[in-house]
């Protein structure tokens, strides 16, 4: 089975493959605002550097959230856009659980990841996993977080490494000898796609028509431009 996995959840905008048995493959762009009118772009990319058609695509997997209002609405609307025009199923990953995946591959000595996203006006939307064994478990709901929430959170022993798109507010926290990296490095649709081939392999789908963003958050909008 080939599943295509899509990642528009932050600034980075990114698409990948998973295929059974071989290598994962990602194309992506890191722009504010691009989304629309990339991740297509990227998809004809990443299917023509695979040699795949889109009639061999097993399942579409995309993140679900949280994240971008707008980001999330894109990604998940062509996902869908794909489904109905290929005639596949969707799977829908959240997004912090792909984001973890991807820390924990990298940073193999990381037993606490903490992934805190800006959420605006004082808010994180934050998911803690711990690493058991060989395993990655969530530690409790992905939920909305304060600042200080969140370094209750990083503090907690073992310490953990912090993930995020707002390394500017914790940098007290590295100077003391924390670990804090970038996000961006780790929203890959390739990790998307993996966890959709996983999903998909044992009928873990979602119904197309009724899903929706998980967004945490009430979306506003101010003036004539929409929030992110």
């Amino acid at each position: 089975m080939i599943v295509l996995g899509i990642e528009t959840s932050t600034d980075v905008c990114s698409v990948g493959l998973a295929r059974t048995g071989q290598p994962l493959k990602e194309e992506r762009v890191v722009e504010e605002r691009i989304h629309s009118e990339k991740v297509l772009t990227l998809v004809r990319a990443l299917l023509s550097e695979g040699r795949v058609a889109p009639h061999q695509l097993g399942a579409i997997a995309v993140s679900i959230g949280p994240g971008s209002f707008t980001g999330l609405r894109i990604g998940l609307s062509t996902a869908k856009g794909l489904c109905f025009a290929l005639n596949v199923p969707l799977v829908a990953v959240p997004t912090f659980d792909a984001i973890a995946q991807a820390v924990a591959a990298s940073h193999q000595d990381a037993a606490n990841i903490v992934v805190a996203l800006d959420a605006k006006k004082g808010d994180f939307y934050s998911g803690r996993y711990e690493r058991r064994s060989d395993s990655l478990i969530p530690a409790g709901k992905t939920c909305l977080r304060t600042e200080a929430e969140i370094r209750k959170d990083i503090l907690e022993a073992p310490p953990a490494l912090l993930v995020t798109n707002r390394e500017d507010l914790f940098e007290d926290h590295r100077r003391a000898g924390g670990k804090v990296t970038d996000v961006h490095g780790f929203c890959r649709g390739d990790v998307v796609a993996g966890i959709g081939l996983a999903r998909a392999q044992v009928k873990k789908f979602t119904d197309a028509e009724s899903c929706e963003p998980m967004y945490l958050k009430d979306f506003v909008v101010i003036g004539k431009t929409s929030a992110v």
